[in-house]
């Protein structure tokens, strides 16, 4: 697989627990009609059982960057960059997404991939 573009869906666990609208925003990215992509889950104190539950959801679908530790969304995203590039290569391009979003339609890479390049 070509690596065009990293996702990164960044969740933090420190004021609660949204796993199930974490399940159902992946959810939207995996569905994207778009290759090359992968998707890392860029985690940020979240609780062993909302890792957990993410997982037995995903298994190896994505990719997974635990952080225990209290970071900046920058250090964390930056961290789930350089992680994936380690194990997958460079990839084109990044995008952070954030925990709120989720995609409305299975188009939204391909067409910020299409107005990125």
């Amino acid at each position: 697989m070509k690596n065009n573009l990293l996702a990164v869906y960044n969740i933090c666990g420190i004021r609660g627990d949204n796993t199930k609208h974490y399940i159902k925003c992946l959810e939207t990215i995996l569905n994207q009609d778009f290759d090359g992509f992968r998707v890392v889950l860029s985690s940020c104190r979240n609780s062993k059982e909302c890792i957990k539950e993410i997982y037995s959801t995903f298994g190896d679908k994505i990719s997974y960057c635990i952080t225990p530790e209290l970071h900046t969304v920058n250090i964390t995203f930056n961290n789930a960059c350089q992680k994936s590039v380690e194990e997958f290569g460079e990839f084109e391009t990044y995008m952070y997404v954030d925990s709120g979003c989720w995609f409305d339609d299975d188009d939204v890479l391909k067409s910020a991939w299409d107005c990125y390049k």
